[in-house]
């Protein structure tokens, strides 16, 4: 068996034990071929160039300013079974504040916002929605209390629903 055929018996054999689709395999091939002829990666010189995925994956997300978005693992005890598992929990905050700040993913082309969802002209936010959202609003307004929804300083403040403050009030609601 010459060389080519080891590497390619070996690759379908890590496939396979990964239970991966095995189309998969020509795509590494394609991408092996790629990355050597194209990019220049010396596989020979692979372990002073490649690292682990972990390793990999922590540079890219320092690499990005991604650290806080990434999830952490936490115990908890499911009540019924009370058996104990770890749970995968992400904070939405830093996410969130990713994708709004994006430049890639905040351009005009991206976003559908209508002028008036609810009624056209001049209608005040607040009235069109009360008007033609009621059931919507009621259903924002009954959820869990840790849940919430940031609207525009034209609509109500309540218990799920927050507002930005402005003016005089905004450094002392």
């Amino acid at each position: 068996m010459d060389k080519g055929m080891r590497v390619q018996t070996k690759l379908m054999e890590i496939l396979s034990k990964a239970t991966v689709p095995l189309y998969l395999f020509e795509k590494v091939q394609d991408w092996a071929y790629d990355a050597a002829t194209k990019d220049g990666s010396d596989f020979g010189n692979a372990g002073t160039s490649l690292k682990g995925r972990r390793t990999y994956l922590k540079f890219l997300f320092t690499r990005y300013g991604l650290e806080d978005i990434q999830p952490k693992a936490v115990g908890v005890t499911l009540p019924a079974s009370k058996v104990a598992v770890e749970m995968a929990i992400f904070d939405i905050r830093p996410g969130i504040y990713s994708l709004l700040t994006s430049p890639l993913l905040m351009q005009d082309k991206n976003l559908n916002f209508p002028n008036n969802l609810a009624a056209p002209g001049k209608t005040n936010n607040m009235r069109a929605f009360l008007n033609k959202c009621t059931i919507l609003w009621q259903y924002l307004d009954s959820l869990d209390m840790r849940f919430f929804f940031v609207w525009d300083n034209a609509y109500l403040l309540s218990n799920n629903m927050v507002i930005p403050f402005s003016g005089a009030n905004k450094n002392d609601p």
